[in-house]
């Protein structure tokens, strides 16, 4: 079959997701801000311009920064060997480790922007909050090393091993733990069982669907670091049947995810308010990522609303896109 007639049937998802899609009412103000600060770093050079669309009040502010910093940090990431994506994350790190000193000129450009969000991110945060921050998106930073590593060796993981570096690769803890900041919940909280794994499973959401609608040009750029290419190798099965695989485990988590809402315990009217808000945040975050990636140009052009509503792409020739660092992921 050619390419030209091969259409591929995308898993419906979150069609009884509780959490609708919504616009913060901050969006629009503070749109611009953000797109001004991307325009220092030339966006046309880091392929910013293709997914980059702003900004909130000043925590929506840094959530957009954050999301750019590791838009480009992992297009950076995914054209270069191990050894090269080391380099980068070597670099990130400094900024972090010296947030208030600006980065040599001869450091990726990715370093400085990085470090230019922390700093907003500090003003955000307390310093007992930081620490787990910089866990959380130390873990990416060391995931991003991993994946390129498995691209230089043409590794493909088994789904497990997968799993357990992609929970890292997509960053959505590290992403949260903005929301995480303005709540303030005590760790016995955000520790306890329930809560872990109310984020496991929204996390291991915004992953199929990230890769759900990514598969495309990802096989089109010969990268097999996607759930969908991994299940296909995995289980020896056609394109076709890994999304229906992927799809049904996607509703599997949605139910896990709905049904652990009730194991939630009370823990007194103030913290119940914010793990309340909590939630909500998961919510929030599990459909928006879903829309953006459809309302976005990053994984389906101008074509992405149709494509949402037919669930149906039509299957790019292998090789025939850039690497992810041209923005096209």
């Amino acid at each position: 079959m050619s390419f030209e007639s091969l259409t591929i049937r995308l898993p419906k998802m979150l069609d009884n997701w509780p959490w609708p899609r919504r616009l913060n009412p901050g969006y629009e103000q503070l749109r611009q801000d953000s797109v001004n600060w991307v325009k220092q770093f030339n966006p046309e050079n880091l392929g910013i311009k293709k997914v980059f669309k702003g900004g909130n009040s000043e925590m929506l502010r840094v959530e957009s920064d954050f999301l750019t910093s590791v838009i480009v940090t992992d297009d950076s990431g995914d054209t270069e060997s191990a050894e090269e994506a080391q380099a980068i994350v070597d670099s990130i790190n400094e900024g972090f480790n010296n947030p208030h000193v600006k980065m040599p000129r001869d450091r990726p450009v990715i370093a400085e922007l990085t470090r230019q969000f922390w700093l907003k991110a500090m003003k955000l945060s307390t310093p007992s909050q930081r620490p787990r921050f910089l866990r959380l998106y130390g873990d990416f930073l060391n995931a991003v090393v991993i994946e390129a590593a498995d691209r230089d060796d043409d590794k493909i993981r088994d789904f497990d091993e997968y799993l357990a570096v992609r929970r890292n690769t997509i960053a959505f803890k590290a992403a949260f733990w903005i929301n995480e900041c303005s709540l303030n919940l005590p760790n016995y909280v955000l520790n306890h069982p329930s809560l872990v794994s109310l984020m496991d499973h929204a996390t291991d959401l915004v992953i199929i669907t990230n890769d759900v609608v990514s598969y495309n040009k990802e096989q089109a750029q010969g990268s097999v670091h996607n759930m969908v290419a991994v299940v296909m190798n995995q289980y020896n099965l056609s394109i076709q049947d890994a999304m229906d695989w992927v799809g049904g485990l996607f509703e599997d988590i949605v139910q896990k995810f709905l049904k652990g809402l009730e194991e939630v315990p009370s823990w007194g009217p103030d913290i119940d308010n914010r793990v309340e808000q909590y939630i909500e945040g998961l919510g929030n975050w599990v459909r928006g990522h879903e829309v953006w990636s459809f309302e976005s140009p990053r994984y389906f052009g101008n074509s992405g609303l149709e494509a949402r509503r037919s669930r149906t792409v039509q299957l790019l020739p292998p090789r025939s896109v850039m690497g992810r660092s041209d923005g096209t992921r």
